[in-house]
């Protein structure tokens, strides 16, 4: 349960977790579906073991660097004022010291799809009452977030080219990631074994 002296350390923590629990499962359930499920699980786990080495190799410097990082810089968590200036970030309680691959990384307000060309409102309807089509304003917004998502990232490679390093290196390391979290998961099994054998 941490802490860990290195990225090797705490996703082997991370998948002994799907392995301990998927055997539980299998010694004491009954019912078929979830000894099946809890087999699938921890083949996964088992095939993400395998490979967590060539990742993260276990015997690097220690300890491995960290940083502070707020997991959810979202709309909700940013103040600013009438004029628009940065008044405080709230929601701290869940803050992490995480390795710089996990932790340079987008802040949840700038993830999103992409979407390059300004939506036309012209071939969007509009509501009853005039004001512009709900499609129309969500598309809006998926392009006003992709420019200000290269504005970040510009100003990122100028103000800090070490982020910008770490966040255009580490894409493998963050999918390795997502794959541990999801191997457990019903809905997103099918998807991390397509990624295992890419």
């Amino acid at each position: 349960r941490g802490p860990f002296r290195s990225s090797h350390n705490w996703l082997a923590s991370r998948l002994s977790f799907v392995l301990n629990d998927s055997t539980e499962v299998m010694d004491i359930s009954e019912d078929e579906d979830d000894i099946e499920e809890a087999k699938e699980s921890k083949s996964l786990a088992e095939d993400l073991f395998h490979i967590l080495p060539s990742l993260f190799p276990p015997d690097v410097p220690l300890p491995e660097p960290t940083i502070i990082c707020h997991d959810d810089l979202s709309f909700h968590n940013i103040l600013v004022d009438d004029s628009g200036t940065l008044t405080g970030i709230v929601d701290w309680e869940c803050v992490s010291c995480l390795p710089l691959w996990r932790a340079c990384r987008l802040p949840s307000f700038l993830v999103g799809p992409d979407r390059e060309d300004p939506p036309d409102a012209t071939r969007y309807g509009t509501e009853d009452d005039g004001s512009p089509n709900e499609l129309y304003t969500e598309h809006l917004g998926e392009w006003e977030l992709t420019r200000l998502r290269a504005v970040f990232l510009e100003e990122m490679e100028r103000v800090q080219p070490g982020w910008m390093g770490e966040f255009r290196a580490a894409e493998m390391k963050v999918d390795f990631d997502l794959a541990v979290q999801y191997c457990d998961s019903e809905l997103s099994r099918k998807r991390v074994r397509g990624w295992l054998r890419q």
